[in-house]
């Protein structure tokens, strides 16, 4: 089955006692394709063979396999690779993993959106011994695959239909595509295929491919902080104006701008003084949310946007110039090279003293958080 014969010898299988009648009509083993999320929001419905998808979507798919004993076959092995023939199959544009092309130009694996989560409950080897791989840089269409070390935990299914996990691709719409997209997997047992106990296949086998229906009515939310950026640190002090930091979110909207409340902003820093989202406003692609009070200083606050799931984090840190997490003497040379510098960095990282400049009055500031003997305790200087 697989492209190897040092691959095949590996293969292996896990022992579990059969529990259903040998004269039972056995299924046929099945590895199917199914969405589970669009945009990081799993699907209301559960995994899907068939779901609509906007461009620019993200789509979580999972790689399932069932019914693997047809004649109490032990499951040694398994391999799967995406045929790269259905990446094209819509009308325009493309569907295929995110970062495809950078990978395969640059020769690089992309384990970030292609693997095999061995901890899913439902991992077909889970708890046993085995080398799971993923080949993102050599398989044209991307190839999972796993070996069980000890063929004598080889499992044998009971033919019920029950599907078990065996890895997860994110797939990227491009920003052209139109049409219906079928994506599938290669369908040869020996490329997309099982080996029992002996190293022999399990046959035959049949595929279900998942199909994407592209639209521009389509509308599964995505949204991306812009203001302040995620990630980003407020190195100021409290203000002479009163200013007391960040209390305003701005988010770019790709999709579903419409009726956002401010439920679906949930935030969090660890304590219980957490700003909570007050007003929400949507203007085109913006929404705007205010908080009744601003980010805690010396703290990250994690704000996650619920449709998604999406996460981001913003912090205050007096004088931490470099955004590092930490205010020390490398924030003083930063400050001192961007008050040199033809495009300095946004006040939010340089206006220590938080008076609405950047000059020798927040040199000063700084010297006197991070020189030695300053009267800035060390906890007080690292976020958390």
């Amino acid at each position: 089955m697989i492209h190897s014969h040092r691959i095949r010898a590996a293969f292996l299988v896990i022992p579990v006692a059969a529990t259903w009648s040998a004269a039972a009509i056995a299924a046929t083993p099945t590895f199917s394709l199914e969405a589970a999320a669009i945009n990081g929001q799993p699907l209301p419905g559960g995994n899907a063979a068939s779901v609509t998808a906007a461009p620019g979507d993200v789509i979580t798919a999972r790689i399932y396999v069932r019914d693997f004993s047809p004649n109490s076959e032990r499951l040694r092995a398994y391999q799967a690779e995406m045929d790269v023939a259905g990446f094209s199959t819509g009308s325009a544009g493309i569907i295929q993993p995110v970062d495809f092309e950078a990978a395969k130009a640059e020769q690089l694996e992309n384990k970030d959106n292609a693997f095999i989560d061995d901890q899913d409950p439902m991992y077909v080897h889970h708890g046993l011994r085995t080398i799971p791989l993923t080949d993102t840089r050599n398989a044209p269409g991307y190839r999972w695959l796993t070996v069980l070390l000890d063929p004598t935990t080889a499992p044998v299914h009971p033919q019920d239909g029950t599907k078990f996990y065996c890895g997860t691709v994110r797939l990227q719409v491009s920003a052209d595509a139109a049409g219906t997209f079928t994506l599938r997997f290669v369908e040869d047992p020996q490329v997309t295929g099982l080996l029992n106990e002996e190293n022999r296949q399990i046959a035959p086998i049949d595929y279900e491919p998942l199909t994407v229906a592209v639209g521009e009515g389509v509308a599964h939310p995505r949204v991306a902080l812009i203001d302040p950026p995620d990630g980003a640190i407020d190195a100021r002090a409290i203000g002479v104006n009163g200013d007391r930091g960040w209390t305003r979110l701005v988010f770019d909207a790709v999709s579903g701008t419409s009726d956002i409340p401010a439920g679906e902003f949930a935030l969090a820093d660890g304590t219980d003084t957490t700003p909570k989202p007050g007003d929400v406003r949507v203007a085109g692609t913006r929404i705007t949310v205010r908080l009744d009070q601003a980010i805690a200083v010396g703290r990250w606050t994690h704000i996650t946007f619920r449709p998604t799931g999406q996460s981001f984090r913003i912090g205050r840190l007096v004088g931490d110039v470099t955004g590092d997490g930490q205010a020390n003497r490398a924030d003083l040379f930063a400050l001192l090279d961007a008050m040199s510098a033809s495009a300095p960095p946004p006040l939010y990282r340089t206006d220590i003293n938080a008076d609405g400049l950047l000059d020798a009055a927040d040199i000063n500031a700084l010297i006197d958080l991070v020189a030695p003997g300053s009267k800035q305790p060390a906890e007080a200087r690292r976020i958390r």
